[in-house]
Formats: structure tokens, sequence, C-alpha cells
């Protein structure tokens, strides 16, 4: 079983109260209300979905998802429009539905930052074709294929770039992350 969450949080909700939302499809197949909880927005359970700040209608959005129990869950732009705080907590969220459920998580996403820090695999898409697969560190270290697809490095690739060239030295690790980064430069 799989579901989206939706770019837009206000075209998926629809009921009179975060509770009413997020337990709607549960409801109707028996199941409890830990989604609100798995996301941190137990506290919006009386809450009006229109009265919700942008970052909150995301988290019950991804709730309402998650109480199905799906074994894969597609988001679409998961932090646009976010303040860095709700992104940082979407992309958290992310991670422990991986790690801590077991949940395959698609993304569609523009924000390679978020890509480098979260995904296993990634996809480039041009022209609604998939123009190359692999890991983030054998894509996001591809200036060409970056370059076709009209795609900026993520910022820890372009510091490590940077810091490479800087100083003369070979790009032999290929850090996607902060703390693949840290290690880096700890390590020499």
């Amino acid at each position: 079983m799989w579901d989206i969450v939706f770019q837009r949080a206000e075209d998926q909700l629809f009921a009179p109260t975060v509770l009413d939302d997020v337990m709607f499809g549960p409801l109707n197949m028996g199941m409890n209300i830990e989604a609100l909880k798995a996301v941190g927005a137990e506290g919006l359970v009386n809450k009006m979905p229109n009265y919700l700040s942008g970052g909150q209608k995301r988290l019950v959005s991804m709730a309402g998802v998650l109480a199905m129990k799906p074994k894969i869950m597609a988001l679409d732009e998961p932090t646009s429009d976010l303040d860095p705080n709700h992104a940082e907590i979407i992309e958290k969220i992310i991670l422990e539905l991986k790690n801590k459920y077991g949940i395959s998580v698609v993304i569609a996403t523009h924000d390679l930052d978020l890509a480098a820090q979260i995904a296993d695999r990634i996809c480039i898409v041009k022209s609604g074709s998939i123009i190359a697969e692999g890991t983030p560190s054998e894509i996001f270290y591809n200036s060409e294929l970056l370059e076709e697809a009209g795609l900026k490095k993520p910022k820890i690739v372009q510091i490590y770039d940077e810091f490479c060239k800087s100083r003369g030295l070979d790009r032999k690790n290929r850090p996607v992350t902060v703390e693949e980064l840290a290690k880096c430069f700890t390590c020499g």
C-alpha cells in the first residue's frame, strides 16, 4: 500500500478539525491515532486546518497519510514554502519514517540539499524522462549531468569542491551530508 502527501497541503485537508482529517481513513479501516504523535502534531487535534500555519498543515497531511500505515509514502516537494524550522522538522520526520517505521519514502523535489541529506538513491528527471539514476555521491559529483539537467550542486558538494580546489587536493571523498563533510575536514 502506498499513499502520497501533496505539495500544497490545502489540497489534501478537507475535514473540519485536524483529528477528523487525520482519522478519516483510519476510522474507516479500524486504525488508531498514533500518526499525529509520530509527526509531533498531537497538540493540533481540535484545531481547524484552515487556521494552521503552512508547516502545521504539512505535518497534518503527513499524519493523515501515515495513519493509513503505508509501506511507501510519496511526497511532492515536502519542504517547499516552509520556513527553515518546519523544513528541518519535515526532514527529520522523513528520516524517521525510513529508519524507525521502515517506510519507503519517494520524494519529488528541486531541493538538492534536502535530497543529499536524506536520499539513498537519486533519479534525475528531465522532460518527463529519467536521465540518470544512482547514489547521491554518484549523481551530485557529476557536474556535466547536473548542468545538463539545469541543476546546481548541493551546498555540501559546492563547499567540498571549493575546499579541495583551494588546497589543490583531489576529490577522493564525496561527501553529500553535513556529517560526511565534517569527517572529511577532521580526517584530512
